[in-house]
């Protein structure tokens, strides 16, 4: 059994709870723009490069031949990401089993980890640009509240919304891209503006 999440523009299935997103509940099928996320016990050991990432992040991305390795270190878990961003693979990380009580089951916090650090960017593999922001409907337009995390975004974004009575459509992450020539912004949570 697959589950269902809204990311952005398209539909992530995932055999794992995904809490963080909006679940949706329809009969598709994953197309070739959707993601599809498969969870694996074989424990792996990613090599290559640091491309990006940091202890704030809580994210670590290795460059490999076909895609990148986005090393979780504070799950236990390493996730494979192929260059087109679609079929994502995780895997119990070898170099940190010693450092994690687990039998190679995901909990919760690993999917959430998944979310917040590695989710929220794939759009830049899928020639998009992944914004680290809050974004609120008001009636003249929209508000995009950019920032690091802890800065207060969501703190803000939902004062905002209760205040003025705007329509909070995502406090973390959005998606920007252009579309003949227009400006496109779309959630997190996949409401598109």
């Amino acid at each position: 059994m697959f589950y269902c999440y809204r990311l952005f523009d398209r539909h992530i299935f995932s055999s794992h709870e995904l809490k963080l997103l909006h679940r949706v509940n329809h009969d598709l099928e994953p197309n070739h723009r959707d993601v599809l996320l498969e969870w694996s016990s074989d424990p792996v050991m990613p090599e290559g490069p640091l491309c990006a990432g940091n202890e704030r992040w809580g994210i670590f991305m290795l460059r490999a031949v076909e895609g990148l390795w986005a090393v979780l270190p504070r799950t236990g878990f390493a996730v494979w990401v192929p260059k087109n961003g679609t079929r994502l693979t995780v895997h119990p990380d070898i170099s940190q089993l010693a450092n994690h009580d687990q039998s190679a089951q995901p909990c919760r916090d690993v999917a959430n980890s998944l979310v917040t650090g590695l989710l929220s960017r794939l759009p830049s593999m899928w020639g998009e640009v992944p914004l680290h922001a809050a974004l609120l409907k008001a009636p003249e337009g929209y508000v995009l509240l950019a920032g690091v995390s802890g800065v207060g975004k969501s703190t803000l974004g939902q004062f905002l919304a209760r205040r003025h009575n705007w329509a909070l459509l995502d406090d973390d992450a959005c998606m920007a891209s252009i579309n003949d020539g227009e400006l496109k912004i779309t959630p997190m949570g996949g409401w598109l503006v």
